[in-house]
């Protein structure tokens, strides 16, 4: 974060009335989790870019700087108008400011909607915005995998559906893309599903999901229903909507009944995440394990993955117990959302 707010233009943005304070809220945006390519390793980029041109005056590259702080900076891969929004954000930040650049500023940042340029400051931000279209492969891949990660979301073969569409449009560019396009068509992921009642689900969990994304291509977040434990607080589809609300870019589903059954209904091979915070839980998870052999009609992988120390003594059932009390000193122990 700290090598963007050494290239934004400070004294420029306090005459557009943004504050410090809000630049670092942006920021805090651009930082989110679920970002893998809009993230703030892009706008540093796109910062560089803006800096290192020597053909622009000052005030150019104030501008093109000020477009990418806030180009992105509503970013929800399930949704469509994120560019809009991001305008419309812009626009709440500097509704008490008569700036004259307030309006050319806000034309780039729609015009990287569809990249269709209505000024020659924009034409040279929409080159700069997809400069990754014109790198070789190695750079191409790595954006293929950091795009496919944020649309985890999404049914695979309706992924690979759009994003050929999206390439094909692009071809003429770099005939890299060819070769991209072929790996899209025929890539084959790795799939788990990390399955809980998650009632709430916690920093714990979370920490859990994140390592098995360095393993897995794909992690399913599958909410189920655990008899044993006691959940009259929040029924589970209100859990279910919760969770797909914070884990922005993954597939959150709900089962009832076995794993097994959940597992083999899946329409691809499908391992089995499950987390462990002591030697406990592992002689738990073992026993389960051998109930999962007897139980499935096919090979099934699972995959046991321990917490980090910080995050061995936390558990849903503990939380509960906590929010039953004033003071809501349970929200530590849950995962926070950036708040615009």
């Amino acid at each position: 974060m700290q090598s963007c707010i050494d290239l934004l233009p400070f004294s420029y943005l306090k005459r557009l009335n943004i504050k410090e304070d809000s630049v670092h809220k942006i920021l805090a945006l651009w930082n989110q989790t679920y970002r893998k390519y809009h993230s703030l390793e892009h706008l540093y980029d796109l910062l560089q870019k803006v800096n290192s041109n020597q053909d622009l005056n000052q005030e150019s590259k104030n501008i093109l700087s000020c477009s990418a702080l806030f180009h992105d900076a509503i970013y929800n891969p399930r949704q469509r108008d994120n560019v809009s929004q991001s305008a419309q954000l812009f626009q709440r930040y500097t509704k008490n400011s008569t700036h004259k650049d307030i309006p050319t500023i806000t034309q780039i940042i729609l015009d990287t909607d569809a990249h269709h340029a209505s000024n020659g400051l924009s034409k040279i931000f929409c080159n700069y915005d997809t400069q990754i279209l014109k790198e070789g492969f190695s750079s191409l891949l790595q954006w293929e995998h950091k795009i496919a990660s944020e649309f985890q979301f999404m049914d695979y073969d309706k992924y690979i559906q759009l994003r050929v569409e999206f390439l094909s449009n692009y071809v003429h560019l770099n005939a890299s893309l060819h070769t991209l396009i072929e790996y899209v068509k025929f890539r084959k992921q790795s799939i788990a599903v990390y399955p809980g009642s998650f009632a709430p689900f916690h920093s714990g969990h979370m920490n859990i999901l994140n390592k098995s994304e360095k393993i897995f291509d794909k992690v399913i977040v599958a909410v189920g229903v655990n008899p044993d434990k006691s959940l009259q607080d929040k029924d589970i589809s209100q859990r279910t909507e919760e969770l797909v609300d914070l884990l922005v870019n993954r597939e959150v589903i709900f089962y009832q009944g076995y794993l097994t059954d959940l597992v083999h209904s899946l329409p691809k091979k499908t391992a089995i995440v499950r987390g462990l915070r002591n030697g406990y839980d592992l002689e738990y998870e073992m026993n389960q394990l051998r109930f999962i052999e007897d139980m499935s009609q096919k090979d099934i992988q699972v995959c046991f993955i321990p917490c980090d120390r910080e995050f061995s003594y936390i558990s849903s059932t503990a939380i509960r117990n906590m929010s039953k009390f004033e003071g809501n000193r349970e929200q530590k122990y849950l995962p926070k959302k950036v708040k615009i």
